[in-house]
Order: C-alpha cells, then structure tokens, then sequence
C-alpha cells in the first residue's frame, strides 16, 4: 500500500501539471477565436474609443482642478494670458456641460456593456453586471467624488485587451514597478498577520484553552492510523532490511564471538570440557548450536518486519499508545465525530455519553504540558519560516 501511495502523489503533480497545460492550450484558443470574430473587433474599437475619451476626460478633470488654485491660476495668466482666457471661456466656464456629454457617452458604454454581458451570459444573473462594475456606474455620477473612479474604467479596459493578447501590460515599466511594490506590501501584511495568530494560539495552548493537540490527534493521526502503520512499517522493513544485508556477516561474526565467550566462561561448559578427548568437541558443537541458531533468529525477525503479524502489533502498539492520551477507539471515534459538529463541545460531549473530567484523568498534567509544549515549539518554527522575506530573493 505504501508504494501504492508514493506512486500516486508522484503521478498527481504531473496530472496537475498537465492538466493547467492543457487548459492554457484552451485559453488560447478561445484568445484567437475571439481575436478572429468580427462582432469581437467592434467591441474592441469600442474599448478603445472609450479609453481615449476617458483618457481625455480626466486630462481635462484635472486640468481643470488645477485652474481652480489661484497660485497656479496667477501663474498660468502671467505665462500665457491668450492660453488661460481660451481655457476659461471655453473649458471652465463650460466644464460641467462638457463633462456631461462625456458622462451621457460613459452611460451608454455602461448599457451596451451590460446587454454584451447579458448575451454572452458572463454572469449567473442578468442584473449582476452593475454591482461587478461598480467603479464604471459610480464613476458616471457628475460629482467631484466619483470622476476619478473612471481611473478604474481604463484598468478594466487594458485588463480586456490584455486577455484578447493585443496588449502585454506584464512588460511595461510601470506594471513591473507596481507589482514589485504590491508583493512586497501583501507578504509583509500577510506575514505580520499569519505571525499574531500563530502567537495567539501559543497563548491558548500555554493558558490550556487551546485543544489544538487534541484535534491533531483526533483529526490527523486517527483517521490515518492504518496508513501511518503501513508506511512505518515499510520505512522499518526497508531501512533494517537494508543495513542488515549488507553487515549479515559481521552481526553473525559477533553473534558468534558472544555466544562462544559466553560459552566458555560457563561453569557448566568448563567442567564439559574437562571430559578426556569429548570436552572440545562438545562445546565446539555447542557453540556451533547455539550461533546458528542465533543468527536464523535474527534472519527471521529481519524478515518479519515486512510481515502482517508485525503490521498488526505495530498497530496494536499504535492503538494502546492513542488509547492511553485519548481514550478507548470507540471514544475517538466520538470525538472525531464532536470535532467536526462542534456546534456545542460540552453539550455533545455529555449526549454522547462521555465528559471531560473522565477524559482529562487519562492524561496526566505532565504529559498534557509536554504535547503542548511541542505544539509551542513547532509553531515557533513555523514563525520563524513566515518572517523570511522571501521578497528579497525575487528582487
């Protein structure tokens, strides 16, 4: 069965391999497809007029912005006074009625996109498409707040052109210095987080509030008991089965020079050897016996390590061991049963027919605080794995 298993978790990263290499194969094609329909190139045309006009729009959002601070308003009129009197004739004066029309092109992008929508069935509801395209409704409100939500019109534009492969955003400079910067920002965050709960949950396991080693017990090991035992038992059977073939004759050679010195410093044995012309040769065939014998024990245990006998007292040693920290198999199976309803531990613990005092008298304070202490341990490295900055080895 181990070999089994070790066949199979090699075979699934390739499977896995294979299967997003064949799915990129499917995006593909369904990238030329699109770039080959005609209705496709209109909506493009579409999407990128819409870019430009809202590219143009918060161009004149934030020129306009500027015009309304006096210094720089001082300092336009005095560097070019024709320049600012056309800019506030035509533009300032008017910004409201020209962000309008943009605004009445902006609400029909929004409409045309969402019966697009509607007809390629991109949603699992018709009415999904304004509450994913938040930014895009919200940014045709006329009002300071809102306009520059457009910003987002333009990402999700350039995210389009992206998917249809007519755009690389990847190599562009300022694509490569955002993402440094967000991936630097989201493993530090997520470091910092990841690290305060791991400390809180050394806490509970040092205050006795924490059942973490008991779940691990309940949900990890007992479920798997009979293919820890089997994988134990092949690594056991492999390893000593291993060294014992290669070192068969030095272990027979100093089975033998125990049995004969033991042999021969026997009061029983001196006084065989003490027999005219028979005394040698008795104790000769003695040790003899008793080497070869001996030394076929030994062969025979190395060889039932790989046995079922061997599999089932493993096991049995494997059940005693779980009895004594959790109670008999029937209890564990109720706690594993406890600790995944866990709706109300006390209560279901009580409806089962067993309680945490009779629990709690198998285990003693000792050993609780060892498998604690371990649990504090192993978490402590695992804090010291999440504060490596792994971004400093991609940048």
């Amino acid at each position: 069965m181990p070999t089994t298993l070790n066949k199979n978790s090699s075979s699934a990263p390739l499977a896995h391999d294979e299967n997003e290499a064949n799915e990129e194969r499917v995006r593909q094609q369904n990238r030329a497809a699109e770039r080959k329909s005609p209705a496709r190139w209109l909506l493009l045309f579409w999407d990128v007029t819409i870019l430009v006009l809202v590219a143009f729009n918060l161009g004149l959002i934030i020129l306009d912005s500027f015009f309304i601070l006096s210094p720089i308003n001082q300092a336009f009129a005095s560097l070019w006074p024709s320049g600012h009197a056309l800019f506030d004739t035509h533009i300032h004066q008017n910004f409201q009625s020209i962000d309008l029309v943009f605004v009445s092109i902006f609400i029909t992008d929004v409409f045309l996109s969402w019966i697009v929508a509607v007809c390629e069935k991109r949603h699992e509801r018709w009415w999904f498409y304004p509450f994913v395209h938040w930014y895009d409704v919200l940014g045709c409100i006329p009002l300071a707040g809102f306009r520059f939500l457009r910003v987002l019109r333009v990402v999700s534009i350039l995210f389009r052109l992206q998917r249809l492969g007519l755009i690389d955003v990847r190599s562009w400079g300022i694509y490569k210095f955002c993402e440094r910067y967000y991936s630097i920002l989201i493993e530090e965050v997520s470091d910092r987080v990841v690290e305060n709960v791991l400390t809180g949950v050394q806490d509970e396991i040092r205050d006795g509030a924490s059942d973490l080693p008991k779940k691990i017990i309940n949900q990890v090991i007992v479920p798997r008991q009979e293919r820890l035992v089997d994988e134990i038992t092949t690594r056991i059977s492999e390893t000593t089965g291993g060294v014992y073939s290669r070192n068969r004759s030095e272990v027979h050679d100093y089975i033998g020079g125990l049995i004969k010195r033991a042999v021969h410093s026997n009061s029983a044995a001196q006084t065989i050897d003490r027999i005219p012309g028979l005394g040698d040769a008795i104790l000769g065939a003695i040790d003899d016996t008793l080497t070869d014998t001996s030394c076929d024990l030994i062969d025979e245990v190395v060889k039932s390590l790989s046995s079922k006998e061997f599999e089932e007292v493993l096991n049995s040693m494997l059940d005693s061991i779980l009895a004594d920290v959790l109670g008999t198999k029937e209890e564990q199976e109720k706690r594993v049963a406890i600790d995944r309803l866990n709706p109300s531990r006390v209560h279901v613990e009580a409806e089962l027919g067993f309680g945490g005092a009779a629990k709690d008298q198998r285990v003693t304070p000792e050993a609780s605080g060892e498998r604690g202490q371990v649990m504090i341990e192993v978490l402590d490295i695992v804090k010291e794995q999440v504060r490596k900055k792994r971004w400093k080895s991609r940048f």
